[in-house]
């Protein structure tokens, strides 16, 4: 290997943190061509992972390097939502059933993971989805360090409505009214942002019925007629319970008395 490859090499080697992911695309931003790299790859210093990205030979990485080199290499819109986002917030942690955790994975509309990220023999089993929950898909996002990395996440208002979106039946709204107590001091402004740039009807209603439910302090705080609730009914749950103010059926078991009027 010539001088010169030796120096370019100790210059890539001196900005390549230990334990981390780099893709071709920073690669090229460096300096670094695919025939460059090949030679590295070649001569035992950089390992593959998978087609378009690379680690230094011997590091072992976690699925929040990857994830942060697609966020911040790689400039995609993708971030750890919903149930995710919520147990790496401290809230229900508790291990997914089945032999690897779950990890969920939220992406803007038309953004896709790349296959190396995809393809690659992380310790979770990943879970993506593209969304469409939020106008602004920014919003209610923010970071936490992740094995060593600032990885951005949904913020536990987000991630919550992120879950409810989800809800379908009577296991997935028991597991989501088990997050929600779990939750403590949600920010009355982020949830009154998240509520009106919301685009599903469905997830606003049931935040709203659980929020009022649970006796939680925001509901009073909520600016409520800001927030489009929709008109008609919307069947949550199969053979449940029709709630005569938000006019969503849930489990039997939820049933509570309402005299607040309808939503017509």
């Amino acid at each position: 290997m010539s001088s010169e490859i030796d120096i370019k090499l100790n210059q890539l080697l001196a900005n390549w943190s230990n334990g981390t992911v780099g893709t071709t695309k920073w690669l090229k931003s460096k300096g670094f061509y695919q025939q460059l790299v090949d030679k590295y790859e070649k001569s035992g210093w950089l390992t593959r992972v998978g087609q378009g990205a690379y680690k230094r030979a011997g590091d072992k990485i976690e699925w929040a390097d990857g994830l942060k080199a697609i966020q911040d290499q790689l400039k995609k819109q993708v971030h750890v939502a919903s149930k995710s986002a919520l147990e790496k917030s401290g809230v229900n942690q508790y291990l997914s059933l089945g032999n690897r955790p779950r990890l969920t994975l939220y992406g803007k509309k038309g953004v896709g993971l790349p296959k190396w990220f995809k393809e690659y023999q992380w310790k979770v089993e990943v879970s993506f989805h593209t969304s469409t929950l939020f106008k602004n898909y920014e919003l209610g996002l923010t970071t936490l360090e992740i094995n060593n990395e600032e990885i951005k996440i949904s913020s536990r208002e987000r991630a919550i409505l992120e879950l409810l979106e989800k809800v379908n039946d009577e296991h997935s709204f028991q597991e989501a009214v088990d997050f929600y107590e779990g939750l403590s001091s949600l920010r009355s402004k982020v949830v009154q942002e998240l509520l009106e740039d919301c685009n599903s009807i469905k997830v606003k209603r049931i935040f709203l019925y659980l929020t009022e439910l649970l006796n939680m302090q925001l509901f009073q705080k909520l600016k409520k007629e800001k927030i489009d609730l929709g008109k008609g009914k919307r069947s949550i749950v199969k053979n449940g319970h029709l709630d005569n103010h938000y006019l969503i059926t849930v489990p039997l078991l939820f049933k509570v008395n309402s005299d607040k009027g309808d939503i017509v």
